[in-house]
């Protein structure tokens, strides 16, 4: 370590006290600011959302770093790794041997020359309350559209599906893992694997119930119960939690594993900038400039959603709301402009052997959505995202 960078490190250490009970950070050129609650638990001012930090810190370079570089960024860090390269830029994660030399380290980097954007590596977590459905139906009252005008139902996807069932399209799902043991799932083509949980590749799936509904609603063989894309290729990803270093590195995953579609039937608790920094890359660079389709639910809440407040208000990724069997959208659905179109999300059993297990909501409508763009493109491999886009849905 140079003498003018420890120099540096003792004048910050000095006011740390100060900082280790109460820090903030920029995301969105907003100043979140953090409480401390507990050893490693913060509380987001004016939110009811906690945060969980460790000892990580996410940064986000002006241009692509060597290893030296990045250990020459600020004292104490004991471990490295690539997050996400954009087309000049990279996401990296720093570790550093505590906590307290994390907080250190972020004071640092804001105003460092290489750094364009740091922020903690974090958890989202929050004790929620069941909504009410007399709640979601009042929500829902400001959502009054006369004629839903983008929206896929069965019929669409009948029509497409009599000359192909997705093959050579690779799907990628990130979700709480896929039980490939399944009947519906036995013969699926599965190109690639990876499971935070394990931190390695492996042969074999634990079971996730919903990141299995998602498969089974795309990819099922089953006579009885046959999937929207069952000849497309199967990319899975297993993650269970809202570290933003864990996103990141899926979404790398599955761009890197050549995915043509990326399914998140999911959405955190609120949109940090690296999620939609990357899910924007890939939506413009991917699939060799023609853009990878990643479609986000909507989510549950009956809602409106707000600008850069979840990943369903990204711009350049599929957002999906859900319809009810009559094209009308399902009170539970979220809704807004950053909504592309709706798909079926009444819920049905999507796995036979386990007829307790009802699949729905927006969850189903995205699953169902990225299945659909699998048919097309496999009918037309050459279409480029915005093509997908202006077609998807319109009646």
């Amino acid at each position: 370590m140079s003498i003018k960078l420890m120099g540096v490190f003792i004048i910050l250490l000095i006011p740390f006290l100060s900082f280790a009970n109460s820090f903030s950070y920029f995301n969105f050129d907003e100043n979140i600011k953090l409480t401390k609650i507990s050893n490693t638990d913060y509380q987001v001012e004016d939110k009811n959302l906690m945060l969980r930090i460790s000892n990580r810190l996410i940064i986000k370079s002006h241009h692509f770093l060597s290893p030296n570089e990045i250990s020459n960024l600020a004292p104490k860090i004991v471990n490295k790794i690539t997050l996400f390269k954009l087309s000049s830029q990279s996401y990296y994660l720093l570790e550093f041997d505590s906590i307290e030399s994390m907080l250190i380290a972020h004071t640092l980097l804001k105003s460092h020359p290489k750094i364009r954007l740091v922020q903690p590596d974090v958890l989202q977590f929050k004790k929620v309350k069941p909504i009410s459905l007399s709640k979601v139906e009042k929500l829902n009252d400001k959502f009054k559209p006369k004629k839903l005008k983008r929206y896929i139902n069965y019929s669409d996807i009948n029509k497409l599906s009599e000359s192909n069932k997705g093959k050579s399209i690779k799907i990628a799902i990130i979700d709480d893992g896929i039980d490939v043991s399944v009947a519906e799932l036995q013969r699926v083509n599965q190109v690639f694997n990876y499971d935070f949980n394990s931190q390695n590749q492996i042969k074999t799936h634990y079971f996730g119930r919903h990141g299995t509904q998602v498969a089974s609603t795309i990819f099922s063989t089953s006579k009885q119960n046959m999937g929207i894309a069952p000849q497309a290729e199967l990319i899975s990803i297993r993650q269970f939690d809202t570290w933003t270093s864990t996103t990141l590195l899926s979404f790398y995953m599955a761009q890197t594993a050549g995915a043509d579609i990326i399914n998140a039937s999911w959405n955190s608790l609120f949109l940090l900038e690296p999620i939609k920094d990357v899910v924007d890359f890939m939506a413009t660079e991917g699939r060799n400039g023609k853009g990878i389709s990643v479609v986000f639910s909507a989510g549950n809440s009956g809602k409106r959603i707000k600008e850069f407040s979840l990943e369903s208000a990204i711009d350049k990724a599929i957002v999906v709301g859900s319809i009810d069997k009559k094209n009308k959208k399902l009170s539970s659905s979220n809704f807004g402009k950053s909504v592309d179109l709706y798909a079926p999300g009444w819920a049905v059993n999507v796995i036979k052997l386990r007829p307790k297990s009802l699949f729905g909501a927006t969850s189903r409508a995205a699953a169902i959505t990225s299945g659909y763009i699998a048919l097309m493109l496999s009918d037309n491999p050459e279409l480029t995202l915005n093509q997908i886009t202006n077609k998807l849905g319109v009646h």
